[in-house]
């Protein structure tokens, strides 16, 4: 289960501002048009500061750590969310930028429904159960596992888990060895024994020979009261 969960979170990054149509000729030109707009990267970053968890009263939990969650529970299940919020405006130098989320909700696989895809197969709304109605696709970070979906229109994006069937068989064997064996045991009225083989043999042949040997050699008892 840890090789399926485990992946790589990067450090961040840092915005840069770059020109369309810089200047051929005069690099000078160039400098100055970046510095003259410089704002632009003061803006974002401070709209940065402001959504760090270090900043009381507005993330209650690291952006990386929410990712982090997000790709868990998407390799475990199927898909998880993280939807955005509006709660607090974030304002910079007195200007709000009301279409910017202040924060980020997390959704997990199970609190998640339906989904619309358009005709293009786009994601369009997903129902959240902690919503009253369907969640516009722009408004989340929507991630899911295409490797296990079906791939059909309106079902590609629900997505699938490679951990759950694996875990499903962990714990039939468990119960099946821990309790219903026990179980057999006790509950038959002679007491009979149940006898487990596990072959050694390297394909489904050696195996069957392994298990005709053992069966020759029982011998068939006939208990009398």
């Amino acid at each position: 289960m840890n090789a399926f969960t485990k992946f790589i979170v990067g450090t961040g990054f840092r915005p840069e501002l770059e020109l369309i149509n810089p200047d051929q000729e005069n690099d000078e030109n160039n400098i100055n048009e970046l510095k003259n707009n410089q704002e632009i990267i003061t803006n974002l970053r401070e709209i940065d500061r402001q959504l760090d968890t270090n900043m009381p009263g507005y993330q209650d939990v690291s952006f990386v750590e929410k990712i982090a969650a997000l790709i868990d529970t998407t390799n475990s299940f199927n898909r998880s969310a993280l939807m955005f919020t509006y709660e607090r405006p974030v304002k910079v130098n007195g200007k709000s930028y009301k279409n910017i989320p202040s924060g980020l909700k997390f959704a997990h696989a199970r609190d998640l429904g339906i989904i619309e895809v358009s005709d293009s197969w786009r994601l369009k709304p997903v129902q959240w159960r902690n919503a009253y109605y369907m969640v516009p696709s722009t408004d989340m970070i929507y991630l899911w596992n295409p490797l296990i979906s079906a791939k059909y229109h309106n079902a590609w994006f629900y997505g699938g888990s490679m951990v759950l069937p694996m875990l499903d068989a962990a714990r039939v064997i468990r119960t099946i060895i821990g309790v219903d064996f026990p179980a057999m045991v006790e509950a038959t009225w002679a007491g009979m024994f149940i006898l487990t083989v596990k072959p050694e043999g390297q394909n489904q042949a050696q195996k069957a020979a392994e298990y005709n040997v053992i069966s020759a050699g029982l011998e068939e008892v006939v208990l009398v009261f």
